[in-house]
């Protein structure tokens, strides 16, 4: 009967349960629109975001080729003093006499003020003479002091790891853009000296087709010009890492500017001589991505507007199919294990069919509990009596033993160890009326006896005796019924420490998990000493399952009453499956092992 029952169990646990049937088809209902429109939403992010990047990377192309059209035209308009030759010809009026050097830089200077200060594309320009370690002619637009040049561009352009053996350089200095040249004539090379061009980085950027040139980085060589002066250490490190892609036309690369700016990195690069030119360029995503900010907004809108129409549908499914089923089946559970007459709230039914089903399990539990109340009520006084006669029963050998041995242990060593002794026996005396009434008392209370009854066997025994405890400290407060470790220990030492020079008692208590059936308790008590035969083993277990009559007066029958009862008791109270098991283990070991139910 019992099989039969915990095998409909185990099929049961197999079966799916209602509700979770209905709550994954509620997923499921609802998934998958979702899912649909999130993959719709993807896919157009995905395209847009392609179509953004593609627009982007061709703006910086063209931005690139402005660039290097514009520092071209800087490069060849530089050289143009020597591809007209009026420089070298005034160079050789001078030296025939025909002009003196101040007419000749004075007409230098006119030159350079016509044809370069007064080009739009120029902000400043400077002439050194041959052997000035200053500009002999200088002039600037507004903006751009004398003093500034000195401080940055005259010492660059006064190096001399500035030219490398060329002749026209382009060097970025105090974030400045300038185009260096050195003259010599076409014929002999003759140093005519040097032009010094700083190119007008607002013109250079006005036309670009970008949004926010301010974000845009040029470098040029080892150089890098920053559009906007503005300087920022995280768009720097972002910079930084976008310039190590080297080689690649176009490279795409994600940086964060703290917690709410995101950026998204471009960059391309160009080699034409005499120019290097690489560009580099961060935009903030939501104005490269607007439409898929805009999108992504529209999908929070769409999912705000359907959660309360989902919390709304499962609160209605959950109110009239989850709800009452789960009120029924916590009952039926109440029923099932023992507690008859529990019954459904009827007003917590949402509809006629639930009500029905609880009208009829109310009748249902009110019925068996009439006719069990008697039988049962019965049975558990009359288990009730037992266990009382079985608990009455107390040794007087043992403490008659005992009193002697205190007086003994009192004339021999004094008082300290008398006081020990003494306490010790009051708690094995406690435990053994039960003074309480208690069935069942906590498992850590028992220990506490226990431990009490073995200080007074190590006075007796002294090195003799030697314990090991192995105890699951989780375990402490189970209950368990009152005096099942004492005899148990008692018997260990009794017929194996008693009969030896020396031995060891183990107390092991533990929790077995059972995949079947509940966990259980197990408290093994183990002595070293002389094994056991199989006819002892059998005799044990008849004296244990109550086969074979004990005589109170024959020797050695305290002992094996003690152990009848223990196991008694735990039957009576938990179950014929469970109780108390002595066997044998190896050439010199015994163990009597108690099974308790950890469910109760």
């Amino acid at each position: 009967m019992r099989k039969s029952v915990e095998t409909r169990e185990r099929n049961a646990k197999r079966l799916p349960a209602l509700q979770h049937v209905l709550v994954g088809l509620f997923v499921v209902a609802w998934s998958i629109p979702i899912i649909l429109f999130s993959i719709y939403v993807h896919s157009y992010q995905n395209a847009y975001i392609e179509r953004s990047n593609h627009l982007v990377e061709n703006a910086i192309s063209i931005s690139q080729v402005m660039i290097q059209n514009d520092l071209t035209s800087a490069v060849e308009k530089s050289r143009k003093p020597i591809r007209e030759t009026k420089w070298e010809n005034w160079q050789k009026e001078k030296e025939r006499g025909s002009i003196s050097y101040n007419e000749l830089i004075h007409k230098i200077r006119a030159y350079m003020i016509s044809n370069y200060y007064m080009d739009q594309q120029f902000s400043r320009c400077a002439y050194y003479a041959p052997g000035s370690a200053k500009p002999t002619c200088y002039a600037g637009k507004n903006g751009y002091a004398y003093e500034a040049y000195m401080k940055y561009a005259n010492p660059v352009a006064q190096a001399k790891n500035t030219w490398k053996k060329k002749d026209v350089v382009i060097k970025v200095v105090d974030n400045q853009l300038y185009v260096m040249r050195q003259l010599y004539t076409s014929k002999d090379k003759t140093f005519l000296g040097t032009v010094v061009l700083g190119i007008d980085t607002g013109k250079l950027v006005e036309d670009f087709p970008l949004d926010t040139v301010e974000n845009l980085r040029v470098q040029i060589g080892e150089d890098t010009l920053r559009i906007s002066t503005t300087s920022d250490e995280k768009m720097g490190a972002m910079y930084a890492r976008l310039s190590t892609y080297a080689g690649a036309e176009k490279v795409t690369i994600n940086g964060n500017n703290g917690p709410a700016t995101s950026y998204v990195g471009f960059r391309s690069a160009k080699t034409q001589k005499p120019v290097e030119l690489s560009l580099l360029y961060l935009a903030e995503n939501k104005q490269v991505y607007a439409g898929v900010n805009r999108m992504n907004q529209l999908l929070v809108l769409v999912l705000a507007g359907m959660v309360p129409i989902i919390v709304f549908s499962y609160y209605y499914l959950r109110k009239q199919i989850q709800k009452p089923l789960n009120e029924l089946t916590e009952v039926s559970g109440e029923i099932e294990a023992g507690r008859f007459g529990t019954t459904v709230e009827m007003e917590h039914m949402p509809n006629r069919e639930f009500s029905g089903l609880a009208y009829s399990l109310n009748d249902m539990s009110n019925q068996v509990q009439y006719l069990f109340q008697t039988v049962y009520q019965e049975k558990v006084a009359r288990r009730d009596a037992q266990i009382a006669a079985l608990q009455a029963q107390i040794n007087p050998h043992f403490l008659n033993n005992t009193l002697e041995m205190m007086n003994w242990q009192a004339r021999m060593n004094g008082d300290l160890d008398t006081c020990k002794m003494i306490e010790a026996l009051s708690t094995v005396l406690d435990s053994s009326m039960n003074r309480s009434d208690d069935q069942l008392v906590r498992l850590a209370d028992e220990i506490h006896s226990a431990d009490s009854f073995l200080y007074i066997m190590s006075m007796r025994f002294g090195k003799r005796l030697t314990v090991v405890k192995e105890i699951d400290e989780t375990l402490l407060q189970v209950m368990v019924p009152g005096l099942i470790l004492q005899p148990l220990i008692e018997n260990a030492i009794r017929h194996g420490i008693e009969r030896v020079s020396a031995g060891t008692v183990w107390l092991r208590i533990y929790r077995q998990e059972n995949e079947d059936t509940v966990d259980e308790l197990i408290i093994d008590v183990i002595n070293s000493g002389k094994t056991l035969t199989y006819q002892e083993e059998h005799h044990i277990e008849d004296i244990i399952s109550g086969k074979e009559k004990l005589k109170k007066h024959e020797p050695g029958s305290h002992t094996s009453i003690g152990i009848y009862n223990v196991n008694k008791r735990i039957q009576l109270i938990f179950g014929e499956e469970y109780g108390l098991k002595v066997t044998a283990l190896g050439e010199d070991r015994v163990q009597s092992r108690i099974r308790i139910p950890l469910e109760y």
